[in-house]
């Protein structure tokens, strides 16, 4: 797990959400406008859109694809994945939305987890967004302890 601020490049995939259970979050299947959870084994007669698409990044040490799910979706684009979708219904691709085309060069620090791949490799999920800009409150730490180390000093 790693922590790193980056700027989103490109998004990459014809899907970018899923349909899922609203209590376990995982893939239904729908029958038309509702679905059954094989996990929970319960109908639901509102589906929930989840987020799940791929990011190409870039921050100081290089690039690489990320995969982001559900809420850091939300925090990355700012609306949740029904809009989207509704908007997608129009016969529109997802990736010409204002809210994804102003996310792009925009930058993020996120927390991201590696995971291995069954296939051999890793790959790499951002966890959360942090709202926080990393590099101002170093600063601000920093200007901390310059203070803290003259009252020390004096």
């Amino acid at each position: 797990m790693f922590f790193t601020s980056t700027c989103i490049i490109h998004s990459f995939g014809d899907t970018f959400y899923y349909t899922g259970c609203p209590h376990c979050r995982r893939k239904i299947a729908l029958k038309e406008s509702n679905g059954t959870c094989p996990h929970c084994s319960k109908n639901y007669e509102e589906i929930k859109y989840f987020y799940s698409f791929l990011l190409f990044v870039a921050d100081g040490s290089g690039q690489c694809w990320l995969q982001a799910f559900g809420e850091v979706g939300e925090a990355l684009l700012g609306i949740s994945a029904r809009e989207l979708v509704k908007w997608t219904k129009e016969s529109r691709i997802w990736e010409d939305h204002p809210a994804v085309v102003a996310a792009l060069g925009k930058k993020f620090t996120m927390k991201i987890k590696r995971k291995p791949e069954s296939k051999g490799g890793y790959k790499f999920i951002i966890e959360r967004i942090l709202t926080t800009d990393l590099p101002e409150q170093n600063t601000v730490l920093l200007q901390r302890l310059e203070l803290f180390y003259s009252y020390l000093l004096d």
